[in-house]
């Protein structure tokens, strides 16, 4: 089955447009020296924070980068950037900030959060061949 072109277009727009603003928004609540507090005990914890972060912008990495027509690199692709970035970030946070630290334990919480998604993306695709 073929998805007509446009379709195809206006899919990896989106999905770059969501990935962007997840990004920036990451970015940001990443760099700035108070990030808002959540009441919720559970969702409070930081750790689940940046897993359920991570998840998300590697779906959306997933959703953008449609060009890679193979599920299989597609999803990797999305991991990888997800990984990375976050990484990144964490760096960011021990370089430019006074008010922030750099955490391996957020990284391995990112990390999970991007595999928890390249899972569930994988297992949907799987029961949709089906």
């Amino acid at each position: 089955m073929t998805v007509p072109e446009n379709t195809t277009s206006q899919g990896t727009k989106l999905g770059w447009t969501l990935l962007t603003v997840w990004g920036g928004t990451i970015l940001v609540l990443s760099l700035i020296p108070s990030p808002p507090h959540i009441c919720n005990r559970f969702l409070s914890w930081d750790k689940f924070q940046h897993a359920s972060a991570y998840a998300v912008f590697t779906l959306f990495g997933y959703l953008a980068f449609t060009r890679l027509t193979d599920h299989k690199w597609r999803i990797i692709a999305a991991m990888v950037v997800a990984v990375v970035f976050g990484a990144v970030m964490e760096v960011a946070q021990g370089l430019f900030t006074a008010f922030r630290q750099a955490d391996y334990r957020d990284v391995v919480a990112n990390t999970f959060g991007a595999l928890m998604t390249g899972t569930a993306v994988t297992l949907y695709n799987r029961f949709k061949r089906r």
